[in-house]
């Protein structure tokens, strides 16, 4: 009797394992944001690494913002092109234009102290045509393994980050030299 009980309970445990692991999703993909026009807003993936930050009057009217990270099928063979490092998101409405520009912030994974490769902030134009954003900037934290690419954007599309130049500090020289 007592090892019946002990094999039904060790079944139930396990199925409830795999029913609580089949359902995870550590990331939703998409996110709806009602921003007011006036004040602006925020807009963010749930992990924290993609967010646009909306300025006041950015907006012509109360905007329904949709963010969503890509799966690399998604990702449009011009994207792909590219090499994108880390993820892929889509603004929306697409091509939605911007009176004021919004600062977009992606955050990445940098644990490699030795080399910093250049990043640049990569769109599409309405034709779809990929485009390098052209003031973008990075931050890389060493202690926290972070490379942060902030640029401004003036509509909405697919955004990525891709590597323009890698540099290695060893094979660089100094003015100094």
């Amino acid at each position: 009797m007592l090892r019946r009980h002990l094999l039904l309970g060790s079944s139930l445990l396990l199925a409830l394992a795999l029913v609580s692991s089949c359902m995870e999703d550590p990331q939703p993909l998409e996110h709806h944001v009602l921003v007011n026009a006036a004040r602006g807003g925020v807009v963010a993936s749930d992990d924290g690494r993609f967010r646009l930050e909306i300025p006041p009057h950015a907006l012509a009217e109360d905007t329904r913002i949709t963010l969503k990270r890509l799966s690399v099928d998604e990702w449009p063979d011009e994207v792909a092109a590219f090499e994108p490092e880390g993820d892929v998101y889509e603004l929306g409405p697409e091509g939605l234009q911007l009176a004021r520009p919004a600062r977009m912030v992606h955050v990445l994974d940098h644990d490699d102290p030795s080399w910093f490769p250049l990043l640049r902030g990569g769109s599409r134009t309405a034709d779809e045509s990929p485009i390098l954003l052209e003031e973008s900037s990075t931050h890389y934290d060493v202690a926290e393994g972070t490379a942060t690419l902030t640029a401004d954007v003036h509509h909405f599309c697919s955004f990525f980050v891709t590597k323009a130049l890698e540099l290695d500090p060893r094979e660089t020289t100094s003015p100094l030299d």
